[in-house]
């Protein structure tokens, strides 16, 4: 699987001019320290006791392996530049490059939620995951982000905190995600507030598409009604069906936001 999957609080996140880095050290980090501690231990009882053989070769071992589960980590990097997304796995000085997604590939970014109930032995918990994901163009989707974790079923004021928590720090990733990519952001119905609807997310199309043309500086937007009518104000004037604006430029953007969030529709209920 391509993708990080950790502890969000843990997910370092660098934004730079034209790019957005995601990185995650490895699980094992820990351990690393532990087995640098003993090398340094060893390292000083081979010196102090004159075991310069095995002594120094265990020491060394243990410190190589060490460094390597200490600084090895993995991370996404959304280039705007490049306009690519790239899967890379860092090993000391070392990178390897797992695969890499051209921005045109990708048709939207999804936020995902699941919440299910677990029974380990007497206690029940609940286990929760979040996940951003791409679609892309072949049908395929990608992981670009995803966290797991379980609670036990009782504490509710807890699961509550944790669960806004949880949701502000993935919003706020994913929408970044989507500045960098140029994306539309599409919160699956599982995700909590959802589902955001058809009018919601295609005015999220035209304010983006709108700062991006050349009638930037005219007034946009769609709104829905509380009969379920569609409302479309263009520079202070209200219409209620596309052919009433007379405005082309206005009505070839809409339009253009409409059919992009069809374009992305077809992989709405598809789960990675």
């Amino acid at each position: 699987m391509f993708g990080l999957l950790g502890d969000a609080r843990r997910l370092a996140i660098r934004e730079l001019r034209d790019r957005l880095i995601l990185r995650v050290p490895n699980r094992s980090r820990a351990l690393g320290r532990v087995l640098l501690f003993i090398a340094l231990v060893l390292g000083v009882a081979a010196i102090v006791a004159d075991l310069q053989g095995l002594g120094g070769v265990v020491a060394l071992l243990c410190g190589s392996l060490g460094l390597w589960l200490t600084m090895s980590y993995e991370s996404v990097t959304l280039d705007n530049s490049q306009q690519k997304v790239f899967f890379t796995t860092h090993c000391l000085l070392f990178e390897r490059e797992r695969r890499n997604i051209p921005f045109e590939e990708i048709v939207a970014v999804y936020l995902d939620y699941s919440e299910q109930i677990v029974a380990d032995g007497d206690s029940t918990q609940v286990r929760r995951k979040w996940m951003i994901f791409f679609g892309l163009s072949d049908g395929q989707t990608i992981t670009v982000a995803s966290e797991i974790a379980e609670h036990p079923v009782g504490e509710t004021p807890a699961l509550a905190r944790q669960l806004a928590r949880w949701q502000h720090l993935w919003e706020n990733l994913g929408a970044k995600i989507c500045t960098v990519t140029d994306k539309l952001l599409i919160r699956t119905p599982t995700v909590p507030g959802s589902p955001h609807t058809f009018i919601e997310q295609v005015d999220q199309i035209v304010q983006r598409r709108l700062a991006q043309s050349q009638i930037s500086g005219q007034s946009v937007h769609l709104r829905g009604q509380t009969d379920g009518s569609l409302e479309i104000e263009v520079g202070g004037k209200i219409y209620h069906n596309l052919k009433e604006i007379d405005d082309i430029a206005v009505r070839n953007l809409i339009q253009a936001a409409v059919d992009e969030w069809q374009d992305a529709g077809r992989l709405r209920d598809v789960t990675p």
